[in-house]
């Protein structure tokens, strides 16, 4: 079992906090407020000074106890409301935090019930700003706001299943309600996961579980400290689900036909100026822009040297590659196929510190130079396009199986592996 606590409540200041949650043993901590500071009015650079006291100090950011929702729901701006929202989600990434708590808005007691649609609505337009972040949001109950009782509490999470559930007792009691009530309402959307899941895998059932985040962002095997604040390898989900490692027989390893990054760290083939900018406009599902924040990630060629690693420390059994079809306006495409460190030509993924000091050692294949998309066949591909696709094969040493050149679920071709 783990512990949380909020540490503000130890101190206003983060190193007592710290402090304080070290002295107790507790594991991590819900961040509310950083030397008298709210988290979501910190800075960048506040916000990475914090990050790394708090790995030196081996705790993790459990939530952000944000004040997302803490507004009046008549007489404030939502829309500059969504601004802060945000910038709470660059915080969290920064911070390595998994969840975000919020609220449901100050809305008139004696009318509170007719604003169920707006506060859903509401809600509902976070979670489109954060999709693709792979933050959790949380909702908790307090008085004042729309979900103060058990409920209206429960008319949010059926019409948002996604949203998570933050249940504070004495919030109930300060609104008057029997928190054993509240709490047999809220049951029966509690389950036993890893009872419910071991069932279905022996009764034969398939089970699909999503990581977040690719290896290299690993806490262990990642590019430390640019890594988020759990596993991201797919021998970890067993431990989420709560299932027996050995149930897991297929991993199947998403990988981009070209290579992209978001936020700092190595990145041995990345690319800079106006080459970089023309991949990135063309680049994914409306080009390489966080989904979020609107910020330019980074790209660049494919690189094996990294792909190879992170597949080999997945476990992967085959392969997906993607977004294979904004390579075709180039008459020449380079692919990393090693890295020269300390004038040493090397093809084993190297430590953080050596990243930074690797260059790329490029090989070019000739590009296809037309559309792809809705091309079904993989035979049908340009001759060119299949090559390149049977070199990444070839390069990383892991089969692939799944190849998509457009944006829509349909874009995908299934290709015979070569391994």
């Amino acid at each position: 079992m783990k512990i949380y606590a909020f540490a503000d409540e130890a101190s206003p200041i983060i190193d007592e906090q710290i402090k304080a949650m070290k002295e107790n043993g507790v594991d991590g901590l819900e961040i509310r407020n950083v030397d008298s500071v709210n988290i979501a009015e910190i800075s960048d650079s506040k916000a990475k000074e914090v990050r790394k006291k708090l790995d030196n100090a081996c705790l993790r950011v459990w939530t952000i106890g944000s004040p997302i929702g803490k507004i009046d729901i008549e007489k404030d701006d939502f829309t500059l409301h969504t601004e802060k929202f945000k910038r709470t989600l660059e915080l969290a990434d920064i911070l390595g935090a998994e969840n975000i708590r919020l609220f449901s808005f100050f809305t008139p007691a004696e009318n509170r019930d007719s604003y169920k649609d707006e506060v859903i609505e509401r809600l509902g337009t976070f979670f489109e700003i954060a999709k693709g972040s792979g933050i959790t949001l949380c909702h908790e109950n307090e008085k004042g706001i729309y979900g103060d009782i058990p409920e209206r509490c429960l008319e949010i999470h059926k019409a948002l299943p996604e949203m998570k559930a933050i249940f504070d007792p004495a919030n109930y009691v300060q609104c008057e309600v029997d928190t054993l009530k509240a709490w047999e309402m809220i049951k029966p959307y509690v389950a036993d996961t890893a009872a419910y899941l071991y069932e279905a895998a022996q009764n034969g059932k398939n089970i699909l579980l999503e990581g977040q985040l690719g290896a290299l962002k690993d806490t262990d095997h990642g590019i430390y400290p640019m890594v988020t604040s759990s596993s991201t390898l797919a021998a970890f989900a067993a431990v989420g689900a709560g299932l027996p490692p050995y149930l897991i027989t297929d991993i199947v390893t998403v990988v981009k036909a070209y290579s992209s990054a978001v936020g700092a760290g190595p990145f041995v083939s990345e690319l800079f100026g106006d080459e970089a900018e023309e991949l990135r406009r063309r680049g994914g599902d409306g080009g390489e822009y966080g989904a979020t924040t609107g910020r330019p990630r980074r790209v660049g060629w494919f690189d094996a040297v990294a792909t190879r690693y992170g597949c080999r420390m997945q476990g992967t059994t085959e392969v997906a590659l993607t977004v294979l079809d904004p390579l075709g306006y180039l008459d020449e495409i380079p692919v990393c196929v090693a890295y020269e460190l300390d004038g040493k030509e090397i093809t084993n993924f190297p430590n953080t510190v050596d990243c930074y000091k690797a260059k790329p050692v490029l090989k070019t294949l000739p590009g296809w130079k037309c559309d792809i998309r809705g091309i079904r066949d993989f035979e049908k591909l340009p001759q060119e396009a299949k090559n390149y696709v049977d070199e990444i094969e070839k390069l990383i040493g892991f089969p692939i199986t799944l190849v998509s050149n457009g944006p829509g679920r349909s874009d995908i071709i299934h290709r015979k592996p070569k391994l």
